[in-house]
């Protein structure tokens, strides 16, 4: 059982290293909340909190992305969810 875990733990190690997601977890925000909040239109509040989850999310599945990138698409997500 062990050796099967330990292969498992292989398979993700390697399937982080070929996304570029090694260290995705010390990554700051690419955009802060205050800056964020100004360009979606926000107020102070929970919908800052899921802005920043999407955020999360878009930097995981861009993890070359620039600032202005996940600005664009988060800004593009937000017109869309009609916020």
């Amino acid at each position: 059982a062990a050796v099967a875990v330990a292969g498992e733990y292989e398979a993700v190690a390697r399937a982080v290293a070929s996304h570029g997601l090694d260290g995705c977890w010390a990554a700051p925000p690419l955009v802060n909340g205050k800056a964020l909040a100004s360009a979606l239109g926000l107020a102070p509040g929970p919908r800052i909190g899921r802005a920043m989850a999407l955020q999360v999310r878009w930097q995981l599945e861009h993890p070359k992305g620039s600032a202005e990138e996940c600005l664009k698409a988060l800004k593009a997500a937000h017109q869309k969810l009609g916020n």
